[in-house]
């Protein structure tokens, strides 16, 4: 490896010309040696996974050009004069490692804004996703939180805090900010030193995020986790598949597709008409059936975060050991994105260079998202007197929403559904699920009420020392002084409040990300509604939807003929809820504003609709509710407020 790196860099000197990946005697691209990766397959994303939770990562090295802006790519007609001007233009921004990094970080600095790379089945495909906390973008809280932080641990306000102004500062010796509690003299001093990186004994901008998150989400405002547990996944031995291929032949033949819905019933042992994924698992740990995996083996990772610190020779590998004939990448790679690879070769010399694939970060990206978490901004009118509208701060559930789709992406779409917190995207051999889920409490100031209603024994709205236990606060360490910020003998709702949002503020200042290639497809694909659970409806029309997969009409369904999939979760809060925060959540019941109350009552398995079996009125009224006539009583078909 070493001596091809060293023949092209005399090629180089002797010619002149821009360097080219060597090429091996397979034909295949060689990683570049400037991202150190071995040339053995299982080399490459186990250094990439490996990282010091105590220090800053390194940048990727980046030796030539910078990433190519889309007006500067030649296109396909261009004349050869046309494509040396563009590659003299992009040849002169060659500056140096740093500057080109730096081009990258500019290129993607919206505070607002992440972009990933999906590597799905079909190819990659490029996610934005636009995030907020509060209705702010989503690092706003965490900084908002370490300034905080730093003006605390600031003791003698001479403007640099130092780790031992931290381990005696009232304010965070108790943990009010969520970081560690500062114990006795000793844990304090293993405190700074697990904490205190470059050992200079200064309480940094760099530092104050660890020290507060306690190393959690990469000690950032947003972190992602590729899991590829399930990739190459044979879907038929899915618990699911497992269940319907009776015979366990690797395959569900015609006449298990016919009893596909019995079977499906068969695992209803509540006989709530629902079916869960845990109800195909008779392990201890059934409960846990339904989370995101977690567990990375050897080969490409399932997404790539695209930002100043990516590893585009790493990435380039993945690319090339995914999608190319012989580890090389040609037209038809990509068959979900036909265009993607003249997109990026931008010379045109039927490659794609480490430098030609940064143009991921600024090309059109194939799927626009939106995810919002906490409290939303909104407007309500105060007392009538004054008619002014007041911006208040309204707690809610976190939401994402599906904001475009590109072309041709778009036109290959089969099936999308977009629910408040989960979207499904099901593509020609590829599943994409995207969802949110918050593990944080956002109703503060109903907690602040909760407690003052609970020991204001005077009712005179603040709480005095005598009033208020110290045991009676979480964490049972604050002394009455640690909430009189004001030092004025009273605690105030507002003070308590603020108090909560400093202990809770790492969990709510945090966004997680993890993508995982699905355990099981199966179940998604009868999942029609993409609402997590198989309804009654679904149940009865398993046979119709098993017999749409069989491709070749054999009469039989091959784990080939079956979808992959891949999931991605956004989630905040404790990163101990992680089993539970990235289960993709279910679609909730229809409430009152829904449908009228005699629906929602009706409608025992909260899954939408009324089956005759729950039905409580007489076959004559179901059936002339029901408008077409489907055997099922949806909300929309229902006009009145009362059944006649």
């Amino acid at each position: 490896m070493k001596l091809q790196r060293l023949l092209a860099v005399l090629l180089v000197l002797a010619c002149g010309c821009s360097p080219k990946a060597a090429v091996g005697p397979t034909g295949k691209k060689n990683v570049p040696a400037s991202n150190a990766t071995a040339s053995a397959p299982a080399a490459v994303p186990a250094k990439a996974e490996k990282a010091t939770p105590l220090a800053e990562e390194a940048p990727a090295s980046v030796d030539a050009a910078p990433v190519v802006k889309k007006e500067e790519t030649p296109t396909e007609d261009n004349s050869p004069a046309e494509e040396k001007a563009s590659e003299e233009k992009t040849s002169s921004l060659v500056e140096s490692p740093a500057s080109n990094e730096a081009v990258v970080e500019k290129v993607v600095k919206d505070t607002a804004t992440e972009r990933l790379v999906l590597l799905s089945s079909g190819g990659p495909l490029v996610v934005e996703i636009t995030m907020t906390i509060d209705g702010q973008p989503f690092d706003a809280p965490l900084k908002a939180l370490v300034a905080d932080l730093l003006k605390a641990a600031d003791t003698n306000g001479d403007g640099r805090p130092t780790w031992d102004e931290v381990i005696s500062s009232p304010a965070l010796k108790s943990g009010q900010y969520g970081n560690l509690p500062v114990g006795n003299e000793e844990e304090a001093r293993r405190m700074v030193r697990l904490y205190d990186v470059d050992r200079d004994g200064e309480f940094d901008a760099n530092e104050a995020p660890r020290f507060l998150t306690r190393n959690a989400g990469q000690s950032a405002a947003f972190s992602l986790q590729s899991a590829n547990e399930y990739r190459n996944y044979t879907q038929l031995r899915s618990l699911i598949g497992l269940h319907l291929d009776t015979d366990h032949d690797g395959m569900i033949s015609r006449e298990e597709i016919e009893t596909s819905a019995k079977r499906l019933r068969s695992r209803d042992a509540d006989d709530d008409g629902v079916l869960l994924a845990a109800d195909f698992d008779d392990s201890p740990d059934a409960r846990m059936t339904g989370a995101m995996p977690n567990r990375r083996r050897r080969g490409p990772d399932t997404a790539v975060r695209l930002d100043a610190l990516t590893r585009w020779g790493t990435l380039q590998y993945s690319l090339e050991e995914m999608y190319g004939v012989n580890g090389v990448l040609d037209d038809e790679s990509f068959p979900l994105t036909p265009g993607l690879f003249r997109q990026l070769d931008a010379d045109a010399d039927g490659e794609i260079s480490e430098e030609e694939l940064q143009a991921l970060v600024t090309i059109e990206p194939q799927i626009r998202l939106e995810a919002r978490f906490g409290e939303e901004p909104q407007f309500e009118k105060q007392a009538e007197a004054n008619g002014a509208a007041q911006n208040n701060l309204v707690p809610r559930p976190p939401q994402i929403k599906l904001l475009e789709i590109a072309e041709p992406l778009a036109s290959q779409t089969v099936a999308a559904t977009d629910y408040a917190q989960r979207i499904t995207l099901a593509l020609p051999g590829v599943r994409l699920e995207f969802f949110v889920n918050d593990g944080v409490n956002n109703n503060i100031a109903q907690q602040a009420a909760v407690l003052f209603q609970r020991f204001d024994a005077d009712k005179n709205g603040y709480l005095e020392e005598e009033e208020l236990p110290e045991v009676a606060l979480p964490g049972g360490m604050l002394a009455f002084a640690d909430l009189d910020n004001d030092q004025d003998d009273k605690v105030f709702p507002a003070e308590y409040a603020a108090y909560l949002r400093r202990r809770q503020g790492p969990a709510m200042s945090q966004i997680r990300a993890r993508a995982a290639d699905h355990a099981d497809t199966l179940f998604s694909v009868l999942d029609q509604n993409s609402d997590g659970r198989l309804s009654e409806r679904e149940i009865d029309s398993a046979p119709t939807t098993l017999a749409k997969l069989d491709a070749n009409a054999d009469q039989r369904i091959t784990g080939e003929e079956l979808p992959s999939g891949l999931i991605l979760g956004l989630v905040r809060g404790n990163v101990q809820q992680n089993n539970t925060l990235f289960a993709p959540p279910v679609r909730r019941a229809l409430s009152a504003k829904d449908a009228p109350r005699w629906f929602t009552s009706m409608d025992l398995d909260a899954d939408g609709e009324i089956s005759p079996r729950e039905f409580l009125g007489s076959s004559e009224q179901f059936s002339s509710l029901d408008v077409d006539q489907d055997g099922y009583l949806e909300a929309d078909e229902i006009e009145g407020d009362e059944i006649e």
